[in-house]
């Protein structure tokens, strides 16, 4: 079952305030007992019938450094992910190191090394060309 519409905690908090039993009110508004304890509960603590708010998941360990990492890439412009890495205190992955930098706003840059690489691979002859002869011309 999904969650129950805020009407119907409504509604079972005002029968409950009447006098009516937990279980009674489970019966009458489909929904289980133990259900209705906890809006109850929720009514009594907070005065509120809304369903508490969803958490967010745990914090992730890399979260409270974000000064460390900024200084450390202003620092070392080509650093990599595993740079990074190494240089917290904490054991995280690689990919956590990057979605936090993602998240941050900060990019990630090729490394000056794979580009010349791929710069090398480019100046090479043109596909299929033999002799210095330009592509696609006709024999006359």
């Amino acid at each position: 079952m999904g969650a129950i519409p805020t009407e119907i905690r409504r509604r079972v908090v005002e029968d409950c305030k009447e006098g009516m039993s937990y279980r009674n009110a489970a019966e009458k508004w489909r929904i289980s007992a133990a259900m209705v304890c906890k809006i109850m509960k929720r009514f009594r603590e907070t005065g509120e019938v809304t369903p508490p708010p969803h958490p967010r998941g745990r914090k992730q360990k890399i979260s409270d450094y974000r000064e460390a990492v900024e200084t450390f890439l202003e620092e070392n412009k080509t650093a990599t992910l595993a740079d990074v890495r190494e240089k917290l205190d904490v054991k995280v992955s690689v990919v956590t190191v990057w979605r936090h930098l993602k998240k941050w706003g900060f990019s990630h840059k090729k490394n000056d090394l794979r580009k010349r690489t791929q710069q090398a691979g480019r100046r090479g002859k043109t596909r299929g060309v033999e002799g210095g002869e330009k592509p696609c011309e006709s024999a006359k």
